[in-house]
């Protein structure tokens, strides 16, 4: 498999070398093309913008957006071993009962959801031409809001389609599914709440290579450290008090805990974030 990839790799980049080495300059100017634009809603174009930069961004799609492929190939692995995910829950049923299975999954989505951190170098990947954007008559929180709704359609939507996967092989009650699929939503909202507001407090407009916003920004590292050690130590307390709480009940009071810091950094950004990015 390995050899196959390598000639068919070795085709392809030989020929497009190729093209360009031995092509010539051509004093021909390029024929412009009339396109349509079709007129669209602020927020809907804004959207489309941050789609646009994503997509057009090799390194920040693999390096921000691994957790969306991950989630995708868990959702493959678990239909495909259906009954091997239901034989090894069954192993860590007789372990510590059914309920710790539930909770372990829901922290396992939790723990993936963590790994995409598109949010994180979205403002500083905007460069020194981030004031044409400014220039426009858009309000500031418009523009962050984008960036959010694009960590949030990239992570949540294979997210929720995982949680639903793994809750109908395994069979969960419809108590642990619902609050599964709450709990891991809410999770995605604080991760890119989280990743936002600290880039729109110290964001890097002076980079020479877009790669170092991408994998050595300090706001990208500690919102995917960050939010590893939230899920760790929030689910790992569990441990300790297993036998007095029921699990669903802990993955409800952890779900009103993600959701009453989703809405104080949402405040912070509208505050002091907007505030931040304004006076640049």
């Amino acid at each position: 498999v390995v050899a196959v990839l390598f000639y068919l790799t070795y085709l392809l980049v030989s020929k497009s070398f190729l093209k360009i080495a031995i092509s010539s300059a051509s004093a021909r100017g390029k024929i412009k093309k009339e396109k349509v634009s079709h007129l669209r809603p602020v927020k809907s174009a804004l959207l489309a913008r941050e789609f646009r930069r994503y997509t057009s961004s090799a390194p920040y799609m693999l390096n921000c957006g691994l957790g969306s492929l991950l989630i995708v190939m868990a959702c493959a692995a678990i239909l495909i071993k259906a009954k091997t995910v239901r034989s090894f829950a069954g192993l860590m049923g007789n372990f510590g009962g059914k309920e710790i299975v539930y909770f372990v999954i829901a922290a396992m989505l939790c723990f993936i959801s963590f790994t995409n951190d598109i949010t994180a170098p979205s403002v500083s990947l905007e460069g020194k031409s981030f004031w044409i954007i400014r220039s426009l008559p858009v309000k500031t929180i418009d523009i962050l809001k984008a960036k959010l709704e694009l960590h949030i359609i990239l992570t949540s939507v294979p997210l929720l389609i995982c949680s639903v996967i793994i809750s109908v092989v395994l069979r969960m009650p419809v108590i642990y599914s619902f609050l599964t699929v709450v709990l891991t939503q809410i999770t995605v909202l604080l991760s890119a709440l989280f990743g936002l507001y600290m880039n729109a407090l110290k964001p890097n407009f002076n980079f020479a290579n877009e790669t170092v916003v991408v994998k050595q920004s300090l706001c990208v590292f500690f919102n995917l450290v960050g939010g590893w050690c939230y899920t760790l130590v929030t689910f790992g307390v569990y441990w300790f008090f297993r036998k007095a709480v029921n699990a669903g009940i802990y993955m409800l009071v952890l779900t009103l805990i993600s959701s009453a810091l989703c809405v104080l950094l949402y405040k912070l950004l509208k505050t002091n974030g907007v505030k931040r990015i304004e006076n640049l």
